[in-house]
């Protein structure tokens, strides 16, 4: 974040990912039993053994590797709300704050309300964008579109926001 001369923030920006190691601890066991399953099918040369352990252990590893590539980039500054979510949002989608109704700053459980992390949806929500902590930045748009995105720092957020928006910020904090 940088800031103007008069000490208010002009630039919140920040990144945060899917991904946490004690995710690699739920693949481990898994990846191990279809190793042995697929040392078992090609000692014993058979393939209703060696496909699924190789489709699985594909699978396995495009998950891996996928949480490991989600990247979400959130930028808000005088031109309004910008992000980016690799893999799902590969180029910034930016909302202008004239594009933007409102903004709500919460405290959810992303599990409830949009059953889990990545690019979500939620009736009540809309597109979510998301990765870890319990934080959301909620936009309804003047259109009637509704998109949430994840913020780890939702105070500073709410700092800032309203200089640009004009209007009151939502907090359920």
């Amino acid at each position: 974040m940088t800031q103007t001369s008069n000490n208010m923030p002009d630039i919140f920006k920040e990144q945060s990912s899917v991904f946490r190691p004690i995710f690699l601890l739920t693949f481990i066991p898994v990846l191990a039993i279809l190793i042995a399953l697929l040392i078992k099918g090609i000692k014993h040369n058979d393939l209703s053994d060696i496909i699924p352990a190789s489709l699985f252990i594909l699978i396995n590893l495009l998950v891996i590797l996928i949480l490991g590539m989600s990247k979400l980039t959130l930028l808000i500054t005088e031109t309004g709300i910008s992000f980016s979510y690799r893999p799902y949002v590969v180029k910034n989608t930016t909302y202008n704050w004239e594009q933007i109704a409102s903004v709500q700053l919460l405290q959810i459980d992303l599990l409830k309300e949009f059953k889990g992390w990545g690019k979500k949806y939620s009736k009540q929500y809309g597109w979510g964008y998301l990765t870890k902590g319990d934080y959301i930045i909620h936009l309804i748009l003047k259109n009637g579109n509704k998109v949430t995105l994840s913020i780890l720092n939702p105070q500073k957020a709410a700092l800032l926001i309203p200089s640009y928006l004009h209007l009151p910020v939502s907090r359920i904090l």
